[in-house]
């Protein structure tokens, strides 16, 4: 009895120390964001630039945010499978990098191979978190002038690259998975996050930019196709 209530109350605390990661690696980062982009339209003469361009831009970023803290909630339910109406992957990720384009003001390219994949809803939710974070690290810490992301199948699990052309990380040179957790080297909540899933992250950085990859399995994936 007490084995049964112990192991209850382990899983309680991972469930609560993964809403927490997840939160803060997703929504709160996003809403930073729009909270720093209002502190600088507070801060500038009034009309320049257009003041009403600019609220509208962040009206459209809230409103997909609130979307996501909706999918996030149902992601917290026993999965079901994605809505019929939330659109494809590919979209849904396209919809993600453009309020991040719109809070950062720095385009973000998304490609999806093939165009028709899909994955179980717990898996995606995963990928999207770590897709988000990997891009608000590089914008934060790179200043970038692009960043690309591909999301594609391989070998029957997930690829995930994240490009930019910053400056890299402090380090440069090119470090694998082992290295990185040897080390406690790069971001620590994504690595920490790849390495839960059984997978891998390699980052290559230079002075001209840097190039994060993440490999999933896929009995982590559970790849399904349109």
């Amino acid at each position: 009895m007490y084995l049964a209530d112990r192991l209850r109350e382990l899983a309680i605390r991972e469930d609560r120390i993964r809403l927490a990661r997840d939160l803060h690696d997703g929504v709160l980062q996003s809403l930073t964001g729009v909270r720093l982009e209002l502190q600088t339209i507070a801060a500038e003469p009034t009309g320049e630039p257009p003041l009403q361009d600019r609220l509208l831009a962040i009206e459209r970023a809230l409103a997909i945010e609130q979307r996501e803290l909706r999918l996030f909630i149902e992601d917290l339910k026993p999965p079901a499978g994605t809505p019929a109406d939330a659109g494809s992957l590919a979209q849904r990720l396209d919809e993600m990098s453009a309020r991040l384009a719109v809070e950062w003001k720095v385009p973000i390219v998304v490609r999806v191979t093939p165009a028709e994949l899909s994955l179980s809803s717990a898996a995606e939710h995963g990928m999207r978190l770590m897709v988000h974070e990997a891009v608000v690290n590089a914008l934060k810490h790179a200043h970038p002038s692009k960043v690309t992301v591909d999301v594609a199948a391989r070998n029957a699990g997930l690829a995930i690259v994240v490009r930019d052309d910053g400056r890299g990380f402090p380090v440069l040179g090119h470090f694998d998975h082992d290295e990185l957790v040897r080390h406690n080297a790069g971001p620590a909540s994504l690595r920490d996050r790849v390495t839960a899933l059984g997978g891998r992250m390699a980052i290559d950085s230079t002075a001209s930019g840097s190039r994060i990859e993440i490999t999933l399995p896929s009995d982590q994936t559970s790849l399904l196709r349109a």
